[in-house]
This record gives C-alpha cells, sequence and structure tokens, in this order.
C-alpha cells in the first residue's frame, strides 16, 4: 500500500472512530497502566496519553520527539444525552441535523445514525454505520450505507450499492489491549493503521 492510501485510509478511518467509542476502548485493564503512545502509521507524529485510573487526563503531542501540545482531557465522557441530538426537520433544511445512537448490551456503540444538509451538494444526506466488536471490545467491521435526498419528505431508501465495509484487526499484549491495529484492504491484506506502546 503508497502513503497515499494509506493517508486516503486514515482520514476517513480515524474521525469516525472517536464517534463510535472513546479515546480508549473499554477494558477495565488499562487501571494497570500509567501511559499509552498512539503513533499512526508511520507519521513522524505521537499522541502519548497520561492515565488516572484507567481514563486518559491528559494528552501530549510530539512531533519527531519534540513536544507540540498538552490538553487536559475532560474526565467525564462526552454523551448525548439520550443517545440522540436533533433539531428536528425545520423549514430551513440548512438547520437540520440529527444524530441517533443504539448501543449493544456492553454499551458500545453498535449503530449511528447521522442525518445533515450538505451545503455544497444542496442535498440532504443521511449515514447508518453498524459497528461489530471482537471480544476485547474493539472494532473488527464498520458497515455503512449512504443516502442523498432530494426533499425534505421524502422517504428513508438507502442505496446498498454505496455500502462500504471497513474491516479492522489487532495484534493483543496479555490483558487484552491492543498494541497494533490494522485496516484489511479487499484482498485481505492487513495494513497498519497505528501502534501503541503502553506502560
Amino acid at each position: 500500500m503508497n502513503t497515499r492510501t494509506l493517508t486516503y485510509l486514515l482520514l476517513i478511518i480515524i474521525p469516525n472512530l472517536f464517534y463510535a467509542q472513546d479515546i480508549l476502548e473499554q477494558n477495565e485493564n488499562w487501571a494497570k497502566y500509567s501511559k499509552v503512545s498512539i503513533r499512526y502509521g508511520k507519521s513522524d507524529e505521537m499522541v502519548v496519553y497520561e492515565l488516572e485510573k484507567g481514563k486518559p487526563n491528559l494528552a501530549k503531542l510530539y512531533k519527531n520527539d519534540s513536544l507540540v501540545s498538552v490538553s487536559k482531557i475532560n474526565l467525564t465522557p462526552e454523551k448525548l444525552e439520550k443517545d440522540s441530538l436533533s433539531d428536528g426537520f425545520t423549514p430551513n433544511i440548512n438547520l437540520d441535523y440529527k444524530v441517533e445512537i443504539k448501543r449493544n448490551k456492553k454499551g458500545l456503540v453498535s449503530e449511528k445514525y447521522q442525518r445533515k444538509f450538505n451545503g455544497s451538494t444542496g442535498y440532504l444526506e443521511e449515514e447508518i454505520v453498524k459497528y461489530s466488536y471482537d471480544q476485547c471490545n474493539n472494532i473488527t467491521e464498520e458497515k455503512r450505507n449512504f443516502a442523498r435526498l432530494k426533499k425534505i419528505d421524502q422517504a428513508r431508501t438507502f442505496d446498498s450499492s454505496n455500502k462500504n465495509i471497513i474491516k479492522y484487526r489487532y495484534d493483543y499484549n496479555k490483558d487484552c489491549l491492543w498494541t497494533k491495529k490494522y485496516v484489511l484492504d479487499k484482498q485481505g491484506e492487513k495494513l497498519l493503521l497505528a501502534t501503541r506502546k503502553i506502560e
């Protein structure tokens, strides 16, 4: 895989991961550690999270081993009230925005629905993403389905030809915490997305 393809995948995948889970996956073993360093692909940037009782409380960004920034992290995870946010359908289509989240028995996001108006295309767009997880609470598959609506009251009909499936694999330490994360390409080959050093 060339650098351009990996960069493209990272731009699509990484932002979406944060909708599906917190910075660190749900795992009680994080309490054993005080720090985790994450490097995406072969980037010269690295994020180091300092942990307090298994939760990140400070993030340090390094570039070429030089400290660039330090950010305090709110220990209270951001969660939408009742797992939904909506302005409802409004007369002004530009203001229309809605997010709905469904969770599985473990409290992990199993499905996310989002509706928003795309000003550049002039269409109302809807997307449903369904998530599957492994025994260590990490996403193994994202199934995306997208629809573009011409008007507010148009029936929701998703075009299955736009369905996109992304698959992930992991290398784990003894505490079921991943140390390497991969995305699978169309041939099923593993492409390295991120490496973590857990201390």
